[in-house]
């Protein structure tokens, strides 16, 4: 019994850290904040689930594939693929340009043609990740 009490603080431990790799694995995984008239509201990325809500979008926790993921000095981007029933949106950009470091520009496309030829049917915000204490 004494050896089952001693490791319980270790057992907890394990998963505080375990979560963390989980989310390491995320590609920006974390929550936004976006301001503004179209874009108030919080982009959240999880690990098995997105979720945007703004004043012109409710994405609910929607499942998600990542189509890519490319860091380099150029910045950084992730491209996310909705699945299951649309929320409006068929794919979601999150990019970092270095040149802003303080906000990521999240793009939500209402399918994947519109994705692959830019188009302008788009919602386009600007978002600034959120702190590790508020995601909480």
């Amino acid at each position: 019994m004494q050896m089952t009490r001693n490791l319980l603080p270790l057992g907890v431990l394990g998963l505080i850290f375990a979560g963390q790799v989980l989310a390491a694995d995320v590609p920006f995984g974390g929550e936004y904040q976006g301001t503004g008239r179209q874009c108030f509201g919080k982009l959240s990325i999880r690990s098995k689930t997105i979720e945007w809500r703004t004043p012109f979008a409710a994405c609910k926790k929607t499942p998600y594939r990542v189509l890519k993921q490319e860091s380099g000095a150029l910045g950084q981007e992730a491209v996310f693929l909705l699945q299951g029933k649309s929320c409006g949106f068929g794919v979601i950009v999150l990019g970092l340009d270095p040149k802003q470091p303080d906000y990521w520009n999240a793009t939500g496309y209402r399918s994947m043609a519109d994705y692959e030829k830019s188009s302008d049917d788009k919602l386009l915000c600007s978002v600034e990740r959120l702190p590790e204490r508020s995601r909480r």
